[in-house]
């Protein structure tokens, strides 16, 4: 390690997190392909919606204007319209189910923290951060329809210490409902807790 929390550490989080997460065909994605392919997809955007103010002045309108124009509208044309499905409620198995998420849970922490060799305070905020992202991806995949997502991790160094966390939510008992997962070692220990909440 070059310092104690330097970047050494830092690198080995996220190469943790590639060999951890893997997309829905069981390929692996790098977290710079993902910055990367976030970012295409907003220049996308921006492209198809790159329209000029104003008419440019003239005798007759240009050429570039009417095709950027005629873009447009198809674009527009083209989106798909839903009507409202007047659903107050998830179907009865596409309900958030607590015992498959903490598997996915349970495997994530694992996946991660296994080959943690010590606590470093420092990066726990990054690691924190990868982990929760790769819980929700692993909780979407299960394919909870309409419902959103909420994941929260906790890394804290182990020292023998008590410790006691509490939530209190406001949502529907019978759609909504939430799993937490402890993880401990000899350095460190980590609770995640995700939400199920149900999206009208």
């Amino acid at each position: 390690m070059a310092n104690k929390n330097g970047t050494h550490v830092q690198t080995k989080v996220i190469q943790k997190f590639n060999s951890c997460h893997l997309s829905p065909d069981n390929t692996t994605h790098s977290l710079g392909s993902l910055r990367s392919d976030t970012g295409s997809k907003k220049s996308e955007i921006r492209t198809r919606h790159m329209i000029p103010a104003k008419t440019p002045a003239g005798k007759g309108k240009s050429t570039k204007w009417n095709k950027l124009k005629a873009l447009s509208l198809s674009y527009r044309e083209q989106q798909t319209k839903y009507g409202n499905t007047y659903k107050i409620g998830p179907d009865p198995d596409g309900k958030f189910d607590p015992v498959r998420s903490r598997k996915e849970i349970e495997d994530a922490l694992k996946c991660h923290l296994d080959s943690v060799d010590g606590y470093h305070r420092d990066n726990s905020v990054l690691l924190c951060r990868v982990i929760a992202e790769d819980i929700k991806r692993r909780i979407k995949f299960l394919g909870f329809a309409r419902y959103r997502i909420v994941s929260e991790v906790v890394i804290g160094e182990n020292v023998g210490q008590g410790l006691q966390m509490g939530s209190r939510c406001v949502w529907d008992l019978d759609t909504d409902k939430m799993v937490t997962v402890t993880y401990q070692n000899n350095n460190l220990f980590a609770v995640a807790t995700v939400y199920g909440v149900y999206f009208e």
